[in-house]
């Protein structure tokens, strides 16, 4: 497995893992116009931090197949963390976290769990800061951690 920085060229394969991963964790939880706002804006969010100096992105690679992806705002904000089903409760996930974090200079690491997540968060010392929220369909729970550094 390695972990490598992730540029735009590796877009098709990042929105696929994406989409297989939510189709099996995330969107059976939404009601149909989260899935469709998940659907609508998949492509251009991941663009976005993949186009941005903004952010660091990082997939993991096994045999030349993507099969994680992270992205953290030089701000400290998690936007995206997906690890391909197969590969999930190997300690990757929490590999990949760890990553994304040691690249933040921030003292306090946010970001908007999925319901699904949220245990795997709380197991890697993220809080929730608010009760779940809803928005345009997409249940969340607002998280954060701060860092001893």
């Amino acid at each position: 497995m390695n972990f490598i920085n992730s540029k735009l060229s590796d877009m098709d394969a990042v929105v696929e893992l994406i989409i297989n991963v939510s189709r099996i964790d995330i969107l059976p939880s939404l009601n149909s116009q989260g899935q469709e706002a998940f659907y609508k804006n998949v492509v251009s969010d991941t663009k976005s931090v993949l186009e941005s100096d903004d952010f660091t992105c990082i997939k993991i690679e096994d045999s030349g197949c993507i099969i994680g992806f992270g992205a953290i705002s030089k701000a400290g904000y998690i936007t995206q963390l997906f690890i391909k089903k197969e590969h999930q409760r190997k300690g990757l996930g929490t590999q990949l976290l760890s990553k994304l974090i040691s690249t933040s200079d921030k003292y306090l690491i946010a970001l908007k769990s999925s319901v699904n997540a949220q245990q795997f968060y709380q197991s890697n010392g993220f809080v929730a800061t608010s009760s779940e929220e809803e928005l345009s369909g997409i249940r969340f729970i607002p998280m954060s951690m701060e860092i001893k550094r």
